[in-house]
């Protein structure tokens, strides 16, 4: 691998070829996640086929080298979908091969690209199993939604000339920490890559102060959120059946504050109901606990018929203990929260929920989605709580003094141009860096 490029700043950085931190990291990292699948495999949990394409063993069936798109879970799938759809429209004859780091990731490419690309599970990232997948697909650059920063995929495109990119580029307060604790060891890297399509001032700023060059570092706008088309429906009415208080990615400790805001706004709503999403699975036992000693009826989703979820005799509270079906809820949820919120967790994505259609409340810790939550409450999308108190007030104010359905509609729309707009640019540049001499 080459050394970088003559504007990053600072002493020249080693190579990474022998260095021995990539061994150990190799080493180390490699030999759990090899076992990690292998056990999974044996276990039944993933397929033989599963495990032959972490190893890298993927074939692309097209003649024409791909595009390569790599995202880690849903979250990062979704952005991968919207940059798809927007690359396949202007240049409809480049192949995509998208990656998902998680099960749960590959499962919802599998639904949202069917028929736009081949969507496969990433190889570990182990010299072997990446170079093994650069062999078979043959991409002609990589494109990394967020935060998917390998590498050993870093320098085996290196290595090989394939150009990349970063599309939702973000970094954290507190990720940035740990990087500058490895800045020797990453920057050599980060600085190879092409462009940096970050999703705000923030993230950009800290990339360069790691020591990114600026000329490689853009502010993009956010691609998180991009209604695909025909998705952003329009609210007419309230969702048929009771009222329904959607509280998504609670962590734990909230679950406590939602249900005290929940008995609250009862007192003014006796027919509203609960449904409450914790963001971990490993987490619905502890959750379902919780409600068992509450005295109140509940169900959990995953038992429930579907036809008595919103049903009038619906129970009061229902333990969302599924995975992927968020989206969907919300859009049958007159008011939702979005968890990680009310405690220092960073808060998760306030947008999903207006999206389906759905006013959102979320808590003061929003660090990790400040753009988001910002744009949301200067469009009047979203409303900030910081207590159960406060959750049960936007509870009620959703039912007691709603936005004229047309109103609403229109600053959605508003809201959502500008994510189109943002990931149209990104596919345009990304097609035009292609297009080197």
């Amino acid at each position: 691998m080459g050394r970088t490029s003559p504007d990053v700043s600072g002493p020249v950085p080693y190579r990474w070829d022998f260095q021995p931190v990539r061994l150990l990291y190799s080493g180390v990292y490699g030999s759990a996640a090899l076992a990690y699948h292998v056990i999974n495999t044996l276990r039944g949990r993933t397929s033989a086929a599963a495990f032959q394409e972490r190893l890298g063993k993927t074939t692309f069936p097209g003649k024409t080298a791909p595009l390569w798109l790599h995202a880690s879970s849903m979250g990062e799938i979704r952005v991968a979908a919207g940059l798809a759809e927007e690359l396949l429209q202007r240049s409809p004859h480049t192949p995509l091969v998208c990656t998902a780091s998680t099960e749960t990731g590959y499962r919802l490419g599998r639904q949202l690209l069917e028929a736009k690309a081949l969507v496969v599970r990433a190889p570990i990232d182990t010299p072997g199993a990446v170079y093994a997948f650069l062999s078979r697909v043959k991409p002609q650059a990589l494109v990394l939604i967020e935060t998917e920063w390998w590498p050993n995929q870093l320098v085996a495109c290196f290595d090989r000339g394939i150009p990349v990119f970063v599309a939702n580029g973000r970094v954290s307060a507190r990720s940035v920490k740990r990087y500058r604790l490895v800045r020797r060891h990453l920057l050599p890297l980060l600085s190879r890559i092409e462009r940096w399509f970050m999703k705000g001032e923030a993230d950009a700023a800290r990339m360069i102060d790691l020591g990114v060059a600026r000329s490689r570092v853009e502010v993009a706008g956010s691609l998180k959120n991009i209604a695909p088309p025909g998705k952003l429906v329009e609210r007419t009415a309230l969702p048929p059946g009771p009222p329904v208080f959607l509280a998504g990615c609670t962590r734990p400790g909230e679950e406590e504050i939602v249900l005290a805001a929940f008995q609250a706004a009862r007192e003014q709503i006796p027919d509203l109901r609960l449904w409450l999403a914790p963001r971990h699975p490993e987490r619905f036992a502890e959750v379902a606990a919780l409600l068992r000693n509450l005295g109140q009826p509940w169900a959990a989703y995953s038992v429930l018929p579907q036809n008595k979820l919103d049903a009038d005799d619906s129970p009061g509270i229902v333990l969302i203990d599924k995975m992927g079906v968020l989206a969907e809820l919300y859009a049958r949820a007159a008011i939702a929260f979005v968890g990680g919120s009310l405690l220092p967790f960073g808060g998760h994505n306030p947008v999903e929920p207006v999206l389906a259609g759905a006013p959102t409340l979320f808590g003061p810790f929003t660090d990790d989605q400040a753009d988001a939550a910002e744009a949301l409450l200067a469009a009047s999308l979203g409303h900030r709580v910081n207590d159960s108190a406060t959750l049960a007030a936007g509870i009620m104010r959703a039912f007691k003094d709603p936005p004229p359905f047309a109103d609403w509609n229109r600053r959605r729309r508003e809201f959502f141009s500008t994510f189109a707009e943002a990931a149209g640019h990104v596919a345009a540049e990304i097609l035009r860096g292609l297009k080197r001499p």
